[in-house]
């Protein structure tokens, strides 16, 4: 029965591998991001340049890449299916699962293009797996598996960091459930993660020697800085510098936030401000950075660290309202071509006089010219409704266990699937930006909470 069981498994593995390949991907192979990975930019992280750079030196080529990470997915997912199996022995289920899951053509192109997405979601789905084994068994070697995959999903991805607010709720959902609290179960989640980034600071330095580590945080900080206004008061050794270029950006980006406020339409201005906080990372005053932190006598990053921290710190309120504005983006896709609201849309739109950076940024749903698309019919709602089910499951399962509810296992694993995509996306809402490739890596976990609350409702049924 077990080897029958392995084998459908392996056959659903194997038909994933070979649909992905075979699909047309709605990804590119080269993106923008590539470079940095391709060439180990300083300010990316070792694990996926890293992997990059094994199988280009074992012969490979660029274009072979993606069949590496959809063979690494095809792994994964066979290994999460076998998990799934110990807990649910409905076939029908696995092959749901699976289909759905290929069926995301947003997803799976994910493999087929040089960003770090793919090996993340890889991981990320290992992680699980180990973690529904080890409710499933209470062996602790599991933990210390999930705990392993998320410190190389680090490595990969520092926003995978996120997944740290999952480690207490797991030790406090494993002591209800086992009804015993282990101290083994803290360093089987600690070890691994500093085993993980003590591996990947290694690997950095091989590349990069002493040099110091660059980031990407003082251009976040200083766009999101950008994005909120009021009357800032400066302080430290440089404040008269940084007053001086916070005065400059107002004047050049103060009309986004004025026209940010105006815009009437909850999605449209969602949708908007993720456009608006990258160009003003990437492109606003970018030689001017330079110029005001040579005046101050500090290094650029440590400048618009600084001036993006100060302008944040004064405005709390602006920085928590533009978070959860991105929050709500992640859940908008393709909402700028929802028929229902697209003719009042460019209505809107044509009527302005004025749109700030609108031919500048490539991607601000502001130019008017929009058409009705069928898929968003089905990917806006559809995606709405899983956010609001899913973040329903999460404040549920959080309720029951704050007050010590016995709860079966379906839905503790439901409960930690959605704890775990939300606080994911709330994370990079804050810390970054809203983009659908941060929502399209969670849809594997998205799946897992329906999967494991669907078990819990059928098991309510049968006991009645």
């Amino acid at each position: 029965m077990i080897k029958n069981y392995n084998f459908y498994i392996f056959l659903l593995a194997l038909i994933a591998f070979l649909v992905i390949l075979i699909i047309p991907s709605t990804s590119t192979l080269i993106h923008p991001d590539s470079s940095g990975y391709l060439e180990f930019a300083k300010y990316r992280t070792a694990f996926y340049p890293v992997f990059l750079d094994i199988f280009l030196y074992l012969g490979l080529s660029i274009d072979e890449i993606p069949i590496i990470q959809t063979f690494f997915f095809s792994i994964s997912l066979y290994y999460l299916m076998k998990s799934v199996s110990r807990v649910c022995r409905k076939k029908y289920l696995l092959a749901m699962y699976t289909s759905v899951l290929i069926g995301n053509v947003w997803l799976v192109s994910l493999n087929n293009a040089i960003l770090t997405e793919s090996i993340y979601i890889s991981l990320n789905m290992l992680a699980m797996a180990a973690l529904i084994n080890f409710f499933n068994t209470g062996l602790t070697r599991y933990i210390a598996i999930f705990s392993l995959m998320i410190g190389l999903a680090i490595g990969v991805r520092p926003s995978g960091a996120a997944l740290f607010v999952l480690f207490p709720i797991i030790a406090l959902s494993a002591s209800s459930y086992f009804k015993n609290f282990k101290w083994n179960w803290v360093f089987a989640l600690i070890l691994p993660i500093i085993v993980t980034q003590t591996l990947e600071t290694a690997l950095y330095k091989s590349y990069h020697g002493n040099a110091q580590r660059e980031s990407l945080l003082p251009m976040i900080f200083f766009g999101k800085g950008a994005m909120v206004q009021g009357n800032f008061k400066f302080y430290g050794p440089y404040k008269d510098s940084l007053s001086d270029f916070s005065k400059e950006i107002d004047l050049e980006f103060g009309k986004v936030n004025d026209f940010i406020k105006e815009i009437p339409y909850f999605w449209l201005k969602n949708q908007s401000i993720p456009n608006y906080e990258i160009y003003a990372q990437m492109k606003l005053f970018r030689n001017k950075r330079d110029f005001y932190a040579e005046k101050a006598g500090v290094s650029r990053d440590i400048f618009i660290t600084e001036l993006g921290k100060q302008r944040l710190l004064q405005e709390p309120y602006q920085f928590i309202k533009i978070g959860l504005y991105n929050y709500a983006a992640s859940w908008g896709l393709r909402v700028t071509s929802f028929p229902p609201f697209l003719k009042e849309y460019n209505n809107w739109i044509k009527s302005q006089k004025h749109i700030p950076f609108n031919k500048e940024i490539k991607y601000l749903p502001m130019k008017g010219d929009k058409k009705p698309s069928i898929i968003s019919m089905l990917a806006f709602p559809g995606l709405l409704i899983v956010g609001l089910l899913s973040g329903a499951i999460g404040i549920i399962f959080l309720t029951m266990l704050i007050t010590r509810k016995k709860m079966p296992l379906p839905l503790i694993l439901s409960g930690i699937f959605s704890l775990s995509a939300h606080g994911v996306l709330i994370f990079s809402s804050f810390v970054n930006v809203a983009t659908p490739r941060y929502t399209t890596t969670q849809f594997p976990i998205l799946l897992l909470t329906f999967l494991f609350l669907f078990l819990w409702l059928k098991k309510n049924k049968e006991h009645k």
